[in-house]
């Protein structure tokens, strides 16, 4: 079972074992796991030459892609629930976000090295 980049990297390597005639999956779990890079879907919006250079050279530079970074991308697919609302409650009204299971998972991320992504 695969989650992400986690199913990413499992169709990868399932496909690697089919290749080499190791028949001992016989099937995968993925789940929000992109395999078709053709079609990013909303992602698409922040894919443009000028970012794509500046994250090669972030990443090479560091040898990571720091998770806040991704993680800033993925909160604006959902700007007005991730980034506004929170502001607005959390600096307009004073309100404090509610702790929620959701929230702790997200902001725990992972630093992907660069060749990851590059390659």
């Amino acid at each position: 079972m695969g989650y992400c980049i986690g199913g990413t990297l499992l169709a990868i390597g399932a496909a690697a074992r089919a290749r080499d005639g190791d028949e001992r999956l016989a099937s995968v779990s993925m789940f929000a796991a992109q395999t078709d890079f053709s079609e990013p879907g909303e992602l698409a919006f922040f894919i443009n030459p000028s970012q794509l250079a500046l994250l090669e050279a972030t990443m090479h530079k560091k040898g990571v892609l720091e998770s806040r970074q991704m993680a800033g991308a993925f909160a604006l697919l959902r700007a007005q629930d991730l980034v506004w609302q929170p502001m607005v409650d959390n600096y307009l009204k004073g309100q404090r976000a509610p702790l929620i299971d959701l929230m702790a998972w997200n902001a725990d991320g992972t630093r992907m090295p660069w060749r990851m992504h590059s390659e």
